[in-house]
């Protein structure tokens, strides 16, 4: 293995990484977003175009406004609160992006 492979195995192995741990920071921002029911820094975990976000038990929205939306319906509502638990990320890295 040349040196320029073993240097290009190890970007790609560090970003992997650095991506990792984007997308954990990420998921455990939007779930204390979720119990704290922080609508605008939930509104902000998702992509401004083109969002499709789907819950089993929800209604299926199709975009992050629609979705703060229906989260200000839920929220604030006596009985009505969560407590997510962000276990057992399954993660796979399929490309270079």
């Amino acid at each position: 293995m040349s040196d320029y492979q073993l240097h290009a195995g190890m970007e790609r192995r560090l970003k992997q990484l650095e991506d990792w741990r984007d997308i954990i920071e990420l998921k455990h921002r939007y779930l204390r977003s979720a119990d704290r029911h922080d609508v605008p820094s939930v509104k902000d975990c998702f992509a401004p175009d083109n969002a499709v976000i789907e819950f089993e038990g929800f209604p299926r929205c199709e975009s992050r406004d629609a979705f703060a939306e229906m989260m200000n319906s839920f929220g604030g509502k006596q009985g009505f609160f969560t407590m997510h638990h962000g276990h057992n990320l399954g993660l796979d890295f399929t490309g270079n992006d």
